[in-house]
């Protein structure tokens, strides 16, 4: 696993965003408890050799998995992490855990298992 810290050196342009070098200063407004939820659903994902699913469309699914997942909790409730994933905050996850990403655009591919992944999709009635 690693730190922000060799995270933020791996992957130098990455934001609250994406990987885009205009939005680092949004770095500051990641949630980081959102990172380290996400890390621990993604987490539950088996990693593959080549990166094939996005990073912007698993973001929508872990959205959609914590909504469910916290809706009915007293102490998160309608707090920020029950609502929104940022695509950063997905990134850094997946960086931490050393799942392997390659950049396509501000976005990245991720590997972790396809079948997995739209199984997860599934159970959430989609990402959009």
């Amino acid at each position: 696993m690693l730190t922000i810290h060799e995270v933020v050196n791996q992957y130098p342009n990455i934001s609250r965003n994406g990987l885009d070098w205009r939005y680092a200063e949004s770095l500051d407004e990641m949630n980081m408890h959102t990172v380290w939820t996400v890390v621990d659903w993604l987490d539950t994902f088996t990693r593959v050799e080549t990166p094939v699913v996005s990073s912007y469309s698993l973001k929508h699914v872990a959205e959609k998995s914590m909504r469910l997942a916290f809706e009915n909790d007293p102490e998160i409730g309608d707090t920020l992490i029950a609502r929104y994933v940022a695509n950063g905050e997905l990134i850094m996850a997946a960086a931490i855990l050393e799942i392997p990403q390659k950049q396509i655009g501000i976005n990245t591919l991720v590997a972790i298992s396809k079948a997995e992944y739209m199984e997860a999709r599934d159970m959430v009635g989609g990402f959009a």
